[in-house]
């Protein structure tokens, strides 16, 4: 009876410690990996971090690259309104020459330097000689701001009188020139030049 017991008991025993045994050790594997888990996740929330010493370098690094994208893009605005000069020059004269040859009359460009803060100006005029009509004058364009009439030491104006400069019928010019705009602030120039021949204008 008592063997029964004990040989019935055995196995219970046995499962028992089998499944203590298993449990014990699916248990301390879980805590293992569940220790595992949050090392891995607290060494990544520490390496995808940054420190303050990291983000001030970055924050200067950006700040030197945006003060070298200011003065370039400064720069670029000053060769960019002397340009812009030039342009408008060359396309009055081209307007003056062939309004003249078209209409078969005299046309020319008047050119007014003006003090600051006023901006020295430009425009197309008309005068009828075969027909003794009064001259008609256009509207004013003015330079873009900080540009002028002449070098930085005055010279090379164009002509400032009341005629400036005339185109025949033919499209040649009565008063063959070269002038200068210059900028103010850099003191870099652009050359105009009006051909008397073919009166077309060049800017250099």
């Amino acid at each position: 009876m008592n063997a029964r017991r004990h040989r019935a008991g055995r196995p219970r025993t046995r499962r028992g410690l089998v499944r203590r045994s298993s449990q014990g050790v699916g248990g301390h594997g879980l805590r293992s990996a569940k220790r595992e888990r949050g090392l891995v996740l607290r060494s990544a929330k520490r390496e995808a971090g940054f420190t303050l010493i990291e983000m001030l370098a970055v924050l200067a690094v950006m700040g030197v690259l945006f003060g070298v994208a200011i003065v370039g893009f400064n720069q670029f605005g000053r060769g960019r309104r002397l340009e812009s000069a030039g342009r408008l020059i060359q396309k009055h004269l081209d307007l003056a020459r062939r309004a003249a040859v078209t209409r078969r009359a005299i046309y020319g460009v008047q050119f007014e330097p003006r003090d600051e803060p006023e901006r020295d100006r430009l425009r197309v005029y008309y005068k009828d000689t075969k027909s003794g009509d009064p001259l008609t004058l256009g509207k004013y364009y003015e330079l873009p701001p900080g540009v002028e009439f002449g070098d930085k030491s005055g010279g090379n104006m164009p002509p400032t009188d009341s005629d400036g400069i005339r185109f025949k019928r033919t499209g040649s010019t009565l008063d063959a020139d070269t002038f200068k705009v210059h900028d103010v602030e850099t003191e870099k120039g652009r050359t105009i030049t009006v051909e008397a021949v073919t009166g077309r204008t060049k800017v250099d």
